[in-house]
């Protein structure tokens, strides 16, 4: 930031409401090493005290924090505090950050790219991450606003009934629904059906796509086209040999939801990002979540995936959707009817921490190696309905639906 609006900057910040309005919106990494000291010592004495603040009370907190600075140092300290301007009108405060916004983020661009043709390792997201922050013009939603205290505002939310209902009764009764914003996770072994569960719930009957979401399937656990074809078998309740000698039938039944339903395959969560921002879906289901590629340097393998998850709680969030996350369960999840969130394979922790809800799918262990077909539905975490238990459910491998 260049010198004029780092002093300018200062002299704004000496005001205490302009300081509690905007003190989370700018910190010390708009300043340079000189005026980032000085942005502290304003910052520490908003806090203390309070108020509104003069040079000559800033000047005499910088000496007393920082004894052992040497007198040509003090002297730089001295011209600097003599180029702040203290007072400012509104207005023009509005134009001056709206500069300094201008500014940086022009010079972290300008910096991206430098490191880009450096050939250096560059973490792409800090451009996404500015496109959010400044979509909206040069100054950031500051996002300050507290929630009504409201006795009627508070009941209306609470009653307000959640969009998108599971197609399962008994799932229904303890999850009561999804809606913007929420992030659940599926998981359960290899080979136990998560994703025909997934497919199920979005395009079985009474799915999300028949309720009337619009619904962004990311499929790389299969090819997309795979999946398209058994979301098509699950809706209409046909086997592959029957969609081929009932075309005309199954294609009516398809045609009900086709509107509905997107279907993509990718690795990149740069690119999930992009697509649910260019498609505004009501539902987006991630099978499988931990197969997504993110940028950036992780000393654990775990601590990976938790950023993932996060970022797929910040897609709800940022875009008004559900998300559901598809994962596999670790091996302590062999032939367990009960499946807890601690048993999710890659991380025990961070993964089920930034969700709303998680379902672990469950199947019996069988003497003969046949398949029961009955599949163990635990929510183990619930912070939509509160309630936590575990339901019995029936598959359909076949036709990739579920039913009681």
């Amino acid at each position: 930031m260049s010198d004029n609006t780092s002093n300018l900057l200062l002299g704004l910040f000496m005001r205490h409401d302009f300081w509690e309005s905007n003190n989370l919106l700018i910190g010390e990494d708009y300043f340079e090493a000189e005026s980032k000291k000085i942005y502290k010592v304003i910052s520490d004495a908003h806090s203390k005290y309070a108020r509104d603040l003069t040079i000559e009370e800033v000047e005499a907190l910088l000496w007393s924090n920082n004894p052992l600075l040497t007198a040509s140092q003090k002297a730089m300290y001295v011209k600097l505090l003599q180029s702040i301007k203290p007072v400012i009108g509104p207005d023009v405060a509005e134009e001056v950050l709206r500069a300094s916004f201008r500014e940086h983020m022009g010079q972290t661009v300008a910096q991206i790219g430098m490191n880009l043709i450096d050939g250096q390792e560059v973490d792409l997201s800090r451009l996404r991450d500015l496109v959010d922050k400044y979509e909206g013009g040069f100054i950031p939603d500051r996002e300050l606003d507290v929630l009504s205290a409201e006795f009627d505002d508070i009941l209306e939310y609470n009653n307000e009934k959640l969009p998108w209902t599971f197609n399962l009764s008994n799932l229904d009764g303890m999850i009561p629904g999804i809606g913007p914003g929420n992030f659940g996770i599926v998981f359960a072994l290899v080979e136990s059906g998560k994703s025909a569960f997934g497919i199920s719930l979005c395009f079985g009957p009474d799915g999300f796509a028949e309720q009337g979401a619009r619904v962004l399937y990311i499929a790389n656990e299969e090819p997309a086209e795979a999946t398209r074809f058994r979301a098509v078998m699950s809706h209409t309740g046909f086997d592959e040999q029957r969609l081929l000698t009932n075309r005309h039938a199954a294609s009516d039944m398809w045609r009900r939801i086709k509107d509905n339903v997107l279907f993509h395959e990718t690795t990149e969560i740069r690119q999930l990002e992009a697509l649910v921002k260019k498609h505004r879906p009501d539902i987006v289901v991630i099978d499988q979540m931990d197969k997504l590629n993110i940028n950036g340097q992780f000393a654990r393998d775990d601590l990976k995936l938790s950023e993932i998850y996060r970022r797929g709680r910040e897609i709800a969030k940022k875009n008004d959707c559900s998300v559901v996350a598809v994962t596999q369960a670790d091996a302590s999840a062999d032939g367990r009817t009960s499946l807890r969130f601690t048993q999710m394979s890659g991380s025990k922790i961070g993964k089920p921490a930034e969700a709303d809800y998680v379902i672990g799918l469950g199947k019996e262990a069988t003497d003969n190696g046949q398949d029961n077909l009955l599949r163990y539905l635990t929510v183990s975490k619930n912070k939509i309905g509160g309630r936590h238990g575990r339901c019995i459910v029936k598959i359909a491998p076949q036709i990739s639906r579920y039913h009681l």
